[in-house]
């Protein structure tokens, strides 16, 4: 008989690319630790997600393995990043493979995935941290 695994709760920070070396990580800590809950910020949250929608450790590296990077920038002139504030994506397409991604293990496929939906169905808590840069103080408060 295999000896139980203690139970843990685990992070993720952001980012970027040190999103791909949480994957690693979660795969050391998964074979020691039965993970209950995790959470993340930036690239951080997308590996949070992952596990919390039950996946393993390796089918989500394979998953990173496989994604076509370039597919989800679009293309712009450096200078409209500044002028526009904005990103090399829109995040849509990226929301459409995380939101494919996160239905899979679920048992009732539904278009949107909701941490209690997840939750029901891992028993995984997952929680996800943001902070809003172009919002003042002043206009945050209620």
């Amino acid at each position: 008989m295999a000896p139980s695994l203690n139970q843990a709760c685990i992070a993720f920070q952001g980012g970027g690319a040190l999103g791909m070396a949480h994957l690693g990580a979660w795969q050391v800590l998964a074979r020691r630790f039965n993970i209950i809950g995790t959470a993340g910020t930036s690239a951080g949250s997308i590996v949070a997600a992952l596990c919390a929608a039950g996946y393993n450790p390796a089918h989500a590296i394979d998953l990173f393995y496989d994604l076509e990077w370039p597919e989800y920038v679009k293309p712009q002139f450096w200078l409209d990043l500044f002028r526009k504030r904005d990103g090399w994506s829109d995040g849509e397409r990226f929301y459409q493979w995380i939101s494919a991604r996160l239905t899979t293990y679920l048992s009732v496929q539904t278009q949107h995935v909701t941490f209690a939906s997840l939750y029901q169905e891992t028993g995984i808590y997952l929680a996800i941290t943001a902070c809003d840069l172009l919002t003042t103080a002043e206009e945050s408060k209620v």
